[in-house]
Parts: C-alpha cells; sequence; structure tokens
C-alpha cells in the first residue's frame, strides 16, 4: 500500500513538473518580433480607421489549453528603441525606466479572468493602465549652452477595464506580415468614453518606426570626415498603414490627402501579433528561462 501511495505522489508530482512546463515553455513574449497596431476610428466606420503607430510588445501570454481559466496574459506596449530603457528582465516595464523621447505613452495589460467565447476564442478580462509622459526642456541661454536640458517627466496615469480576445493564427494567415509569423493574434476595443485620455495619449505620443531584425554596422573608417555617413543598418521596417482619402485634382492646387477628422475618431482599437519564445531562443537571446 505505501508503495502504491507514493507512485500515486510521484504521478501527480510528475503531472503537475509536466503541466508547469508545459506553461512556461511558450509564455514569453518575444519583445523583437511582436507588435500591437493603435487605430482610432468613427463608431462602425472602418473606411475612417487612422493607424497611428506600431509599438512593440513584451511580457507573457500563457493560453492553457485545457482549462481556458487559468491563461494568463500580461503585456507591455511600448514606443520602439527604448527596450533598455523601460524593460525589466522578465518582459515588464521597470519602475525606474524612463524612456529618450520627449512625449510617448506606455501601456500595460493585465488579465484578471479569462474563458472561451462560443467562436472559440480566448476572451481575457483586465486592466489597461495607460502612462502618458512628458519631459518638458528647458532652452535657458547661456554662455555655456549646450542645447536643451529635459525636465522632470510629468506621469499622467489611468487604468480601464477591458477585454482582450485572443485567437490563432490560421495556417494561411499572417504570412503578407513581414517578419516572424505571430503564434497569436489578439485584440483590445474600447472607446474614449470609457477610456477618457486614451485617444490624446496615442495620438500626442512619439512613435519610433518599429525595425524588426536590425542589424547595424559601422563603416571602415576614412580619413574623408566629409564621407562619414554613420552606422549601415538592415532590417524590416513596420510602417503604419496609409490614412485619409486623397482630394479630387483641381488645377487651383493639390493639397495632398485629407485625414478623418479627429473629432469623430471616438473608438480606440489595439490589434497585437503575438510571438512567442521557445525555452531555447530565450537562452540565445539572453533573456531568463
Amino acid at each position: 500500500m505505501k508503495h502504491l501511495k507514493l507512485s500515486a505522489c510521484l504521478a501527480i508530482a510528475l503531472i503537475s513538473a509536466c503541466a508547469a512546463f508545459a506553461q512556461s515553455n511558450r509564455s514569453r513574449v518575444d519583445p523583437g518580433h511582436s507588435t500591437a497596431s493603435l487605430y482610432l476610428q468613427a463608431a462602425n466606420d472602418a473606411s475612417s480607421a487612422l493607424n497611428v503607430a506600431i509599438a512593440k510588445v513584451s511580457g507573457t501570454a500563457y493560453w492553457d489549453r485545457d482549462k481556458p481559466s487559468n491563461s494568463i496574459f500580461n503585456l507591455s506596449i511600448y514606443p520602439a528603441v527604448q527596450d533598455s530603457q523601460l524593460l525589466a528582465e522578465d518582459g515588464s516595464f521597470r519602475k525606474d525606466g524612463l524612456a529618450n523621447l520627449a512625449r510617448y505613452t506606455l501601456l500595460t495589460f493585465q488579465s484578471k479572468s479569462a474563458a472561451l467565447d462560443r467562436s472559440g476564442k480566448l476572451l481575457v478580462a483586465g486592466n489597461l493602465t495607460v502612462a502618458y509622459v512628458e519631459r518638458e526642456a528647458s532652452q535657458e541661454w547661456s554662455a555655456a549652452y549646450t542645447g536643451a536640458v529635459p525636465g522632470d517627466p510629468v506621469v499622467r496615469r489611468s487604468t480601464h477595464e477591458v477585454h482582450l480576445i485572443v485567437e490563432n493564427v490560421a495556417p494561411n494567415e499572417g504570412r503578407e506580415w513581414p517578419a516572424a509569423k505571430p503564434d497569436l493574434f489578439g485584440s483590445i476595443a474600447t472607446t474614449e468614453e470609457a477610456a477618457p485620455g486614451l485617444k490624446h495619449a496615442l495620438r500626442d505620443a512619439v512613435w519610433p518606426i518599429v525595425v524588426e531584425d536590425e542589424r547595424c554596422e559601422m563603416p571602415a573608417p576614412t580619413a574623408d570626415m566629409r564621407a562619414y555617413q554613420g552606422a549601415i543598418c538592415s532590417g524590416t521596417p513596420l510602417l503604419v498603414e496609409p490614412s485619409g482619402k486623397m482630394p479630387a485634382w483641381s488645377s487651383q492646387g493639390y493639397s495632398g490627402s485629407i485625414d478623418p477628422n479627429p473629432a469623430l475618431l471616438q473608438h480606440v482599437s489595439i490589434l497585437l501579433r503575438l510571438r512567442l519564445l521557445e525555452p531555447k531562443l530565450r537562452k540565445a537571446s539572453g533573456l531568463p528561462e
């Protein structure tokens, strides 16, 4: 009987260990190949969608296939080229992290509960925290003037309840998207009424271009400094989708495309393309296991 009890305990421990390994096996979001497209649009008018920016995504994303209620999604959405300034080792934002930008916005989604909907998608309820940061620069002239000096950051923070919808990527989807194919698609939809200030936080922030698999090399030194052009970089830039309608051509002059009326753009959509890291890839990229 003791042997049976011992065997049962070992079996339970093994199952628990396997479940824990399965959870950690593909839960880390790859910040180098995961993106969030930020949209503003008018109600029930997809043609008015304004792609404000493409941001980067880090954090953890675990979909428990056997028990969906155990699924956990904690995501950090941030401007490109700011990884080293903002991210902690676990992919979350550092408390003392400060981006090298005059105005920027950080978005954090933390899940509270999860369940499958009728279509088989994972519906995750959670909090979306928005941190809009401004750094006013001092430009007082003096004999020792060396340029504008950034001041202390002013942070406006708010938290709103939202739903994240997660779905699998179909085998024939995502191929048109440059760079790595995502493992999961996700979306968050809300409004300016439900999340006051979010629209301004997205539109007024600085969003550098996301470049995946960027490689930069310094050119060989040359005696002619006039020929120096800086590092030579290659990679895959992810550009925002063009918006606005082209006005009719007229002899009076062409003024370019016309963006949708900003006052009508009260709906906010965040479309996520999440790439998950295998443990061996985490080790190769220097991320913790």
